[in-house]
């Protein structure tokens, strides 16, 4: 049953009670429902927590007591609840719990808790947000902090979480594959109508932030939810994403060579995307000075409504290009992308496409093999 605790430092916590399937009550050794669920809340609570705990054992098997650890450190508080736990088996539950925190663009701070029973995290939820590094061997607490609304929560006590983006009220909330923060795809292309982003690109500010750590993460699931069937609108969609991308990527070029003084420059940067075309193996071309010497600069954009770490698709051409180039080619990776966004992310990576990433092939070109 559902219940609210306060933690510390938090505000209206949210806790949801996992119910329990036949089999794990079997495994547990209850005989019995349970009729009442009791929550203790513990913080270094060590020289009172067991005479409050061997109160409420007259109940028998028909309570549940849930024994909550708010992180304590500075005693045997999760020692104890380690042992209610192994002598009272089908009473006691000491339970994982984690706490989530958010940051919304509004600087407007959310708290989140909730607990589970199980060892590892559950199948459905979703991956790549950080919620996997609370189920660590010997973790039973865990606090993900969000910079920004990538997770969506949800009063489902099988699964309290989902994936979502800044863009969420930009693509209505769709339901999107658990796995988005892990893929190339956007969550744009999974949008029933047409995404509408305006920006100010001559008031927006620059964040730009050092190139993040990118684990490769294998899929290991599959999933049933389907991009936008309309194929135009869909890629219309996928395309407004890069555009603005590009837009934000000239704005900070042009800024950036007026603070060197070089209006000259400014002047002379090409969006090569809108005036020659994709095919160049970059989208804009700008300039940077180096000992007094003005060098050419090849910038290929890269845009989502994701987060940083999210990984981005690039062409065969684009890699070889930076190969020719590698002093000066970069790519410009901008991340968070959403209507009235009012500065912009990114991290900048100059060189090698191959030196600087893992690439991973992800469509191959077929001959028919000779009989």
């Amino acid at each position: 049953m559902p219940f609210r605790l306060r933690l510390r430092n938090t505000q209206n916590t949210q806790i949801w009670n996992v119910p329990e399937t036949a089999e794990e009550q079997k495994r547990a050794g209850r005989k019995k429902m349970k009729i009442l669920s009791i929550a203790v809340p513990c913080y270094n609570s060590e020289a009172y927590m067991e005479k409050c705990i061997d109160s409420l054992l007259v109940g028998g098997e028909e309570v549940e007591i849930l024994i909550v650890d708010d992180g304590s450190t500075k005693d045997r508080t999760p020692e104890i609840a380690d042992e209610y736990e192994k002598n009272y088996p089908g009473i006691i539950d000491n339970l994982y719990i984690y706490i989530l925190k958010t940051v919304s663009t509004e600087k407007n701070v959310h708290y989140y808790a909730s607990f589970i029973n199980t060892d590892s995290m559950p199948a459905n939820w979703p991956t790549g947000l950080g919620l996997e590094r609370i189920f660590k061997k010997q973790s039973r607490q865990g606090i993900i902090f969000f910079d920004g609304l990538y997770i969506r929560f949800r009063n489902n006590p099988d699964c309290p979480f989902e994936s979502g983006c800044v863009a969420d009220l930009d693509i209505e909330n769709v339901i999107l594959p658990p796995d988005i923060a892990t893929s190339t795809e956007d969550a744009v292309e999974y949008a029933h109508n047409k995404v509408s982003i305006n920006i100010d690109y001559n008031s927006l500010d620059f964040i730009q932030i050092p190139v993040p750590s990118i684990a490769h993460r294998a899929k290991t699931y599959s999933t049933h939810i389907r991009k936008d069937s309309n194929y135009s609108r869909r890629e219309q969609n996928k395309k407004a994403i890069g555009d603005i991308g590009e837009e934000i990527a000239l704005a900070f070029e042009k800024n950036r060579l007026l603070k060197l003084g070089r209006m000259d420059l400014a002047d002379k940067i090409e969006h090569v995307a809108k005036t020659k075309g994709d095919g160049f193996g970059y989208d804009i071309l700008s300039y940077d000075v180096i000992n007094n010497a003005v060098v050419e600069k090849y910038i290929e954009v890269k845009a989502t409504t994701g987060n940083s770490t999210k990984p981005f698709d690039i062409s065969a051409n684009e890699v070889a290009v930076s190969e020719l180039y590698p002093e000066q080619y970069f790519i410009y990776r901008i991340f968070n992308i959403h209507n009235l966004m009012q500065s912009a992310s990114f991290y900048v990576m100059k060189g090698s496409v191959r030196s600087n990433f893992s690439l991973e092939p992800t469509s191959y070109k077929a001959y028919p093999k000779s009989l």
